[in-house]
């Protein structure tokens, strides 16, 4: 068995019940690590050009990384497959204990293909899978289907889908431990359109380490740095940053019409934690237990106990829906994961729905008799349940706000917050324009964890005295590192509050892999695998690089006063600027001396 890894990886066709064994070369772990850079080359390898998403053919990949299950911030796991929302690579993580246990289940990943006539689920147990029958778990939520799991096998981790999969909404999620999802780009829909309802995995197998005494002082290191760094997002998750990013005017509010959210104070994480908490809750082998347990005792929006709302929840449902009912918030929060579809997706949709309703382009005949203005917490949270069934104008939102948007008309689709058809997460491109550049800039549609850009442009105030469109080598190098990140697999949370720096980082996988690296050697891993994945977008046809109109067009007028759109002109000089530094021509494709340089011409030619 090579260090960090299990050296096994299946294929499981469920259109033949064929299970079989694929060799993954010493190469290409040297070359994509694990996680999301394995996850793109194995989609490169094994996807047809121009497969539908929701295809049998098209492969739904579950991939550990060398780091997963070993030190602090190690619980993460990766999916990798093509999106049926936005037909790029969609490769998305989460946390908690699945991953850990599919590895210690013996299994570097696995790749589902085919389609199940009947509904299954596969158990993994030491290396070994069995494809069982799911008739009886298929139409139960996120939480009914891990009960019932638990009931049949004991202690064991599994990852699931809801409603939202199983009725192929587009960007429904693959949960895990009831409130963590592989979230963004509708992995959840594709492992539904195979009729795969679960996969449960359990084992004991050991994961072995080059050099173990200096990996795990590298490890409680990070550990401890992280109790002091992070102390203040230990304490309250990632709604901590909610106050910070609207005293920046750069929180999404009433569907970006606004930046600045004047009730802000009645939905933050000081609010939540003071009046809701139950209990600290965190991943796998994580010292900072960032997820907070919440309850709402009574009322139309009880929940008994639930994970979150982290920061995008707050945005999602409280600010850009215009509403300060913190306990609908929580309420939808809790929805979203028991109905297994991604939280920014829904709340940015219903969002987009509200904007439209106040615009006189939506009425309650369109809406099946739902007031859907700003501000109604009981209709926002009511559409979670009809998006997920796919019942009525919920059918409509399933597709996503883009598609939406295109069939309710052009003065709709001018709208529409997305790029690449996933729509905009918590971060307004028009007061924080170097964020906002990186959401376009993302492989997989809006994101703002490819590079985690507002980091240096909030946080770290890189910016101030400077225009970012003359420093993109900053914003290459951030994408390169958190494509390492999510290879190695690492939680980015713990990775930033951990202090777990590019240098560190190739100590650590060194001491773990016992592969020999220096940093820029690293580097050179998470650039080949952002071009894989860009080359892999521009095969599908896929080559816009671009932010939605309104930021162009729309100024953002509220209590910080009036910032004006975006010059289009500054914007496209960053777009080249970007390209130079990635070595891409002035239409973003890679150049074939860097296609050489990075070992990836032989895919192309």
């Amino acid at each position: 068995m090579s260090y960090g890894y299990m050296d096994k990886f299946l294929k499981i066709d469920l259109t033949s019940g064929e299970i079989s064994e694929l060799p993954i070369s010493k190469e290409w772990k040297m070359h994509y690590l694990g996680g999301r850079g394995m996850g793109i080359r194995l989609l490169w390898e094994y996807a047809p050009k121009g497969v539908d998403p929701l295809a049998p053919e098209n492969p739904l990949i579950f991939m550990t990384g060398p780091y997963t299950g070993t030190g602090v911030f190690s619980a993460i796991y990766n999916v990798t497959t093509r999106s049926p929302l936005t037909g790029t690579a969609a490769s998305a993580h989460s946390g908690g204990t699945f991953g850990h246990a599919l590895k210690r289940a013996g299994l570097d990943g696995l790749m589902v293909v085919g389609q199940s006539e009947k509904p299954v689920y596969l158990l993994i147990d030491a290396g070994k899978v069995e494809i069982c029958d799911a008739s009886s778990l298929w139409g139960k939520d996120v939480q009914q289907t891990e009960l019932m799991i638990k009931e049949e096998y004991g202690k064991v981790s599994s990852a699931v889908i809801g409603p939202g999969g199983e009725n192929l909404v587009k960007f429904g999620c693959i949960m895990n431990d009831t409130f963590r999802a592989i979230g963004r780009g509708g992995a959840g829909a594709v492992m539904g359109s195979k009729k795969l309802k679960a996969v449960v995995a359990r084992g004991k197998e050991k994961i072995g380490i080059a050099d173990r005494d200096r990996f795990m002082a590298l490890s409680r290191k990070g550990g401890k740095a992280s109790l002091d760094v992070g102390k203040f997002f230990g304490m309250y998750g990632t709604g901590a940053a909610f106050g910070v990013f609207n005293k920046k005017g750069s929180l999404p509010s009433y569907h970006f019409r606004k930046g600045y959210y004047d009730e802000w104070e009645k939905i933050n994480a000081e609010a939540l934690k003071k009046n809701y908490f139950v209990r600290d809750q965190g991943c796998f082998n994580c010292p900072l237990k960032c997820a907070n347990i919440h309850t709402v005792k009574s009322g139309p929006f009880a929940v008994a106990e639930t994970e979150g709302p982290e920061y995008e929840t707050m945005m999602a449902f409280g600010s850009l829906c215009g509403n300060s009912n913190l306990e609908s918030i929580i309420k939808a929060s809790h929805m979203v994961n028991l109905m297994g579809i991604d939280l920014i997706s829904a709340g940015v949709t219903i969002a987009f729905a509200m904007d439209l309703f106040e615009m006189g382009l939506l009425n309650e005949k369109d809406t099946d008799g739902l007031t859907l203005t700003f501000g109604n917490a009981e209709a926002m949270v009511e559409m979670i349940t009809r998006i997920a069934y796919r019942q009525g104008f919920g059918d409509l939102l399933a597709e996503g706000s883009l598609i939406a948007g295109r069939k309710i008309g052009p003065e709709a689709e001018e709208r529409v917050m997305h790029c690449l058809g996933q729509e905009l997460p918590g971060y307004e491109p028009r007061r924080i324009p170097a964020t906002g550049f990186s959401l376009s800039s993302s492989n997989r549609g809006a994101d703002h964890i490819r590079a985690c850009f507002y980091v240096n442009e909030i946080f770290s105030d890189e910016f101030k005295d400077r225009d970012f469109a003359d420093h993109m080598e900053i914003m290459t190098e951030k994408e390169e590192l958190m494509a390492l990140v999510d290879s190695l697999v690492m939680c980015k949370f713990g990775q930033r509050n951990g202090q777990f720096t590019p240098d560190v980082c190739t100590e650590l996988l060194e001491a773990l892999t016992g592969f020999e690296l220096d940093t820029p050697g690293l580097f050179h891993i998470g650039e080949r695998i952002y071009n894989l994945e860009r080359l892999y977008n521009i095969r599908e046809g896929i080559e816009e690089i671009a932010l939605p109109k309104r930021v162009f067009t729309e100024p953002l007028e509220d209590t910080m006063g009036t910032t004006p759109p975006l010059d289009p002109n500054h914007y496209e000089k960053a777009k080249k600027n970007y390209f130079a530094a990635r070595s891409w021509d002035e239409n973003g494709r890679p150049k074939p001396e860097k296609l050489v340089e990075l070992s990836l011409m032989d895919l192309v030619s």
